[in-house]
C-alpha cells in the first residue's frame, strides 16, 4: 500500500545517507593508509575491513536492481571512494571493489519498464558527470596512473556500453554533450605515457568506434593521421610521451583497426593498414613501434583463427597490403 511503500522509501533514504557517509570517510582512509595494509587477516585495519562491508553491501545492492531505482545518489556518491578501494594494496579488498565498481556503472533497472526512463537518466547522468570530473580535476587531486587505468577498464567502459542508447541513439547523426565530454577524456588518454593507461583508454575507444555510422572511418583516420603526424625515428627530438600528439595519433589508428578486427574485415580496412604501416617500419621510436607490431599481431591472430576468416581476409585485403601487415607485424607473439 502507499504507507508501505512511503516507509520503504524513508528507510531507503536513511541508508543511502549512511552508505555514502561512511564511503566518503573511509575514502580519506584508504587514500592516507596506501601501502600500509598487512596480509593477515587478523592485522588488516579496521578501515580496510569496513570498506570490504561496504562493497558487499553495493554488490547486492547492484545485483538487486536497486542502484537505479532507490538509491539514485548512491552509486555516484561512491564512484571515488571503489575506483582508490580498486588499487588498495590489500588483495581480497582490491577484488571485491573491482567487482563493486563494474556492477555499480552497469546497472540498470529490476524490470524494463518499471521505473520511469527519466529517472534511469537522472541517474546516468549524474554517473557521467562523477566520472567527468574525477579526470578534471588539477593539481595534488589528480588521479594518479594506476586509478586512471582502473577508471577507464572498470568504471568508463561499463557505464558506456551500458547505457549506449540514453547517451546517444545514433551516432552517425551526432553524439549529444554528456558522451562527447567523455570520448574526449578518452582520446586525451591514448597517448598517455603509461602503456597501462594507454591501453585501457584504447579499449573504451574501439568500442565507441564500432558503434559509429559506416562513413565515419573516414574522418576518424584523418583526423588521427593528423594527430600522428610524420613517423619520429630514433636520434630525432626528444619526446614527452605523456603530451606527444603522435602517440596519441597511432594509437587512435590502432583503435580504428581493431574497432573492426573481430567482426571481420571490412572494405576500407586495407586503408588504415596502409596509413599505420609507416609507424612500424625498424627506426621509429621504440614503444610507438611496439604498439604498431601489437595491433597487427592481434588483427592477424583474430584473422586467422580459422581457415573461412584468413580466406576472406585476403579476398579483401590487396597483395600490398598483406605484406605490409606480414612486414610491420614484428616478431609473432602467438602461435598461427
Amino acid at each position: 500500500d502507499r504507507t508501505g511503500a512511503a516507509g520503504l522509501a524513508t528507510v531507503a533514504g536513511h541508508i543511502e545517507t549512511w552508505l555514502i557517509d561512511k564511503a566518503e570517510r573511509l575514502l580519506v582512509q584508504l587514500r592516507n593508509g596506501a601501502g600500509n595494509v598487512s596480509g593477515e587477516e587478523a592485522s588488516r585495519p579496521q578501515h580496510i575491513l569496513e570498506s570490504s562491508g561496504v562493497c558487499f553491501v553495493l554488490i547486492h545492492t547492484a545485483l538487486s536492481r536497486l542502484v537505479v531505482e532507490r538509491f539514485h545518489e548512491l552509486a555516484p556518491r561512491c564512484l571515488e571512494f571503489l575506483l582508490v578501494a580498486t588499487t588498495s594494496s590489500d588483495h581480497e579488498l582490491r577484488g571485491l571493489a573491482t567487482h563493486t565498481l563494474v556492477l555499480c556503472c552497469g546497472s540498470q533497472p529490476a524490470v524494463p519498464g518499471t521505473l520511469d526512463v527519466s529517472k534511469q537518466e537522472l541517474q546516468m547522468a549524474a554517473m557521467m558527470r562523477t566520472a567527468t570530473g574525477l579526470f578534471k580535476r588539477a593539481d595534488g587531486s589528480t588521479l594518479n596512473d594506476k586509478e586512471l587505468e582502473k577508471a577507464f577498464k572498470l568504471a568508463v567502459q561499463p557505464l558506456i556500453f551500458a547505457n549506449m542508447f540514453m547517451l546517444c541513439g545514433k551516432l552517425h547523426e551526432g553524439t549529444p554533450a554528456n558522451l562527447n565530454e567523455i570520448w574526449t577524456i578518452i582520446e586525451e588518454h591514448i597517448g598517455h605515457s603509461k602503456h597501462e593507461v594507454r591501453h585501457a583508454a584504447s579499449a573504451a575507444l574501439a568500442g565507441l568506434l564500432s558503434l559509429e555510422g559506416k562513413g565515419a572511418w573516414k574522418a576518424n583516420v584523418k583526423k588521427f593521421v593528423a594527430l600522428a603526424g610524420p613517423p619520429m625515428k630514433h636520434g630525432g627530438p626528444s619526446l614527452d610521451t605523456n603530451k606527444n600528439r603522435s602517440a596519441a595519433g597511432v594509437m587512435g589508428l590502432s583503435c580504428i583497426l581493431l574497432s573492426v578486427a573481430d567482426v571481420g574485415v571490412t572494405p576500407w580496412t586495407g586503408h588504415v593498414v596502409e596509413r599505420m604501416a609507416p609507424y612500424g617500419k625498424p627506426g621509429t621510436v621504440e614503444f610507438i613501434l611496439k604498439e604498431v607490431q601489437g595491433t597487427f599481431q592481434t588483427f592477424m591472430r583474430l584473422q586467422q583463427a580459422n581457415q573461412q576468416s584468413w580466406k576472406e581476409c585476403r579476398e579483401k585485403l590487396t597483395a600490398a597490403q598483406l605484406e605490409l601487415l606480414s612486414a610491420c607485424k614484428g616478431s609473432l607473439s602467438y602461435y598461427s
